[in-house]
């Protein structure tokens, strides 16, 4: 996700929002003309969004972005208009879930936001590795780093029953990436790991370090091996 998206995403999400509960107050002066508006434009935007996933095209990508982005708003809008109209219980309920986000958003920002800008459904299931003693490696969508298709960015974070603490942040492992072992770790220094991916048939494997709270070197390569 660049800087522009996460901006963009979140402004629109919380305009989207407020303006949601502000048309629950005064559902009277919404004519139902704005409100069939509003829901065929949601609806045509997640059909785009679906065509768009089979379109083969250096943009695809960032369309489909925008595209969902304003799927999910219209939506959320187009809540604060039927709750309190006379439509299909199975229709306010379909759209009471756009303004249920603002429940999971309090718990975790990072995972709605992420959703919301990527136009990914599996973005709210962030890939996550056990490295052993508490320790994972979660994938993050990194905002100050515009990252190729061959990299996703992580973070090192150890869980502490509800809480976790992050260690690290802008870990970068490969796309292909399958499994992370620590073989070694000192407390508040480094971490030595071996990360494995499949490519082409064959499983290979990079030793990197993870250094603890120390960002300038957050993942070093050391040596690489590739096996059948």
């Amino acid at each position: 996700m660049t800087p522009s998206l996460f901006i963009l995403s979140i402004t629109c999400y919380f305009v989207s929002i407020a303006s949601a509960l502000m048309l629950l107050l005064f559902p009277k002066l919404i004519s139902s003309s704005l409100v069939n508006s509003i829901i065929l434009v949601h609806f045509l935007a997640i059909v785009l969004w679906f065509i768009i996933q089979f379109v083969d095209a250096p943009t695809t990508s960032k369309i489909s972005n925008y595209v969902f982005l304003m799927f999910f708003c219209t939506g959320t809008i187009a809540a604060g208009m039927v709750i309190r109209k006379s439509y299909s219980k199975l229709l306010k309920s379909y759209f009471s879930l756009f303004l249920a986000s603002l429940i999971v958003f309090v718990i975790s920002p990072s995972r709605v936001i992420g959703f919301v800008s990527s136009g990914n459904i599996y973005t709210i299931n962030p890939k996550k590795f056990y490295l052993g003693e508490n320790y994972f490696l979660i994938e993050t969508k990194n905002t100050e780093v515009v990252l190729n298709n061959d990299s996703i960015s992580f973070k090192l974070v150890r869980e502490m029953g509800m809480f976790h603490k992050t260690l690290n942040r802008g870990i970068m492992l490969g796309t292909s990436t399958d499994s992370v072992r620590m073989i070694d770790f000192q407390i508040h220094e480094k971490m030595n790991v071996i990360v494995y991916s499949q490519n082409s048939g064959k499983i290979d494997s990079i030793h990197k370090i993870i250094w603890i709270n120390n960002e300038s070197s957050n993942s070093n390569t050391i040596t690489r091996k590739n096996s059948k």
